[in-house]
């Protein structure tokens, strides 16, 4: 569950890597995700012959994931995650270590610290950046990001896990947006009255 988190999160993180010196854009990326109220991206994720679609909506450190197997919420503190399978939600207070999975800003952080980057084979329609771990046992090791040139948003993320799966996430929109109230981004369970509670904080 939280790969799958991360993964999603993941997205957002890309977001704003633009065009130009690659080890530059990672800096700019955290700047311009911090100018936007808010942010949503719609995506489909691909792995192992599945795949999933839903969106993500990120203000500051705090975010909403939706998809059909999960919903996730994180108001900066407390963390949600609700399987309707499941029928349960599991509720948490993340560590520095757990939110480097779900955290945007920890995420943008990461690659720019623990990932070598260089231009990869771009086109004028889209530009690609080539991110490579420095440390081996990463749990993602490689990432493929192609941008399309003129909104600077990612189209496509190809991914490398440790164990040699690829996912692949194809966004189809990204969207800056208003300032969002706070109860966006905590579970409301009056929304979901018959999913019991685990309160693991």
């Amino acid at each position: 569950m939280k790969r799958l988190i991360f993964i999603l999160t993941a997205i957002i993180a890309l977001t704003a890597s633009a065009a130009g010196n690659a080890d530059a854009l990672l800096g700019r990326a955290a700047d311009k995700l911090r100018a936007s109220k808010s942010v949503t991206a719609r995506f489909t994720l691909a792995v192992g012959g599945e795949s999933t679609t839903g969106n993500i909506t990120l203000a500051g450190d705090r975010f909403v994931v939706k998809t059909p197997q999960l919903s996730t919420w994180y108001d900066g503190k407390t963390q949600w995650s609700y399987s309707p399978q499941a029928g349960e939600v599991n509720i948490t207070e993340p560590t520095a270590d757990e939110l480097s999975q779900v955290n945007p800003f920890v995420i943008i952080n990461a690659f720019r610290k623990g990932y070598k980057s260089t231009l990869g084979a771009s086109t004028a329609a889209t530009k690609v950046i080539n991110l490579s771990a420095l440390d081996k046992r990463a749990d993602i090791r490689t990432v493929v990001l192609t941008l399309d040139t003129k909104t600077l948003y990612p189209t496509k993320i190809v991914m490398t896990l440790a164990d040699g799966r690829k996912m692949t996430v194809t966004v189809s929109s990204v969207t800056p947006g208003k300032a969002l109230p706070a109860s966006t981004f905590v579970f409301d369970k009056k929304k979901y009255p018959g999913a019991e509670i685990v309160d693991l904080r």
